[in-house]
């Protein structure tokens, strides 16, 4: 019987720095809901249709997610270009392309790497 792969619906990232990231991947277009778990701590959601993207607060840097790679498809990377530079957004790899793809690697505020991709 076929059975077809499994498909990623969570993305969970826990950090001290809980509003700076939620402002860096709003500049994404990303629109958190915000809610208070059991624990007292906050959470973010994104959500974009069966996909959730998490950020979870934590009281303890060693808690902290790190040295993850996220990729995400956007529109265009060029409007964004302007707001990485005034936000002081740390890009790792400038805009470079592949055979259909357009891409730029960044770095979040707690070191993730964050490659934006679009179509070109």
């Amino acid at each position: 019987m076929f059975a077809p792969p499994p498909k990623s619906t969570r993305i969970k990232i826990s950090s001290t720095n809980c509003m700076t990231l939620v402002e860096f991947y709003s500049e994404l277009g990303m629109l958190f809901n915000e809610s208070i778990l059991e624990n007292g701590l906050k959470a973010f959601t994104y959500i974009y249709d069966d996909f959730y993207f998490e950020i979870h607060e934590v009281k303890l840097e060693s808690d902290t997610s790190k040295n993850l790679e996220l990729r995400f498809l956007i529109d265009e990377i060029e409007g964004y270009m302007e707001d990485f530079k005034k936000l002081n957004i740390q890009i790792i790899k400038n805009l470079w392309y592949s055979k259909n793809h357009q891409h730029i690697l960044l770095k979040d505020i707690d070191g993730n790497l964050i490659e934006l991709m679009t179509k070109k």
